[in-house]
């Protein structure tokens, strides 16, 4: 019975992850469908070209996390309402943090980012071409406005994934497993879920600080805090 328990547990979280990719990829489909209609009399007369399509996608990439980072919290309030739960409660978004606890985590996150560069350079070193694809896919987000990179980025990203990660993964495994294996395993998933080496390394270790900053505060706007 156990074994089933954590199976289901495994592939309840793998499917809200691949929903989340599933959902950008829709993003990216659509945009590009819009695109073909759009501009159908330069298709037909062959003055747009594949990479001028593959441009226009790519202009879109931080729009796409926007979008799917937007529908997905819509997913995970769903999914917690139809249990008849407080979404606010058990995400954590009370109580609220009080204002030491805000410093320590800004203190922690400007920590954080010198950690991650060396780790990042470190790595850079043993795998080069890794490194290259790593900034190549980073700067991908830096080719639409420079609002819909910092809503993305600076926004999205810290709301969405610690609501995902800190809110939804933890409680599913804690209530499985245990308090510790939900940090550490939160943390690991968070690591994993960036799809590369050098966000990955680091990821892993700050998502498993984020899951400790989760308990000590019982706020998930700390997490979010040091995330963004």
């Amino acid at each position: 019975m156990k074994l089933f328990s954590y199976l289901k547990l495994f592939l309840s979280i793998f499917g809200v992850l691949v929903l989340h990719q599933f959902v950008v990829l829709l993003y990216t489909i659509g945009v590009s469908v819009a695109y073909g209609i759009e501009n159908a009399e330069a298709f037909n007369a062959g003055t747009i070209t594949d990479e001028m399509l593959t441009d226009a996608v790519l202009l879109q990439a931080a729009n796409s996390l926007i979008f799917a980072g937007v529908v997905m919290i819509g997913f995970l309030w769903i999914l917690n309402y139809s249990k008849r739960e407080s979404f606010r409660f058990n995400y954590r978004f009370q109580p609220p943090p009080t204002m030491i606890q805000l410093f320590i985590a800004i203190t922690i996150g400007f920590s954080a980012v010198f950690f991650s560069g060396f780790i990042v350079q470190g790595l850079a070193w043993v795998f080069p071409q890794a490194y290259i694809n790593y900034v190549e896919a980073f700067e991908t987000l830096e080719l639409g406005s420079p609002l819909s990179f910092f809503l993305a980025v600076v926004v999205m990203a810290p709301l969405f994934e610690e609501i995902l990660f800190r809110g939804w993964v933890f409680d599913q495994i804690q209530r499985k497993l245990s308090v510790g294996l939900a940090v550490v395993l939160s943390g690991v998933l968070f690591g994993v879920y960036h799809l590369n080496i050098f966000q990955g390394t680091f990821a892993s270790v700050l998502g498993i600080v984020l899951g400790l900053s989760l308990l000590w505060t019982n706020s998930i706007w700390i997490p979010i805090t040091i995330h963004l």
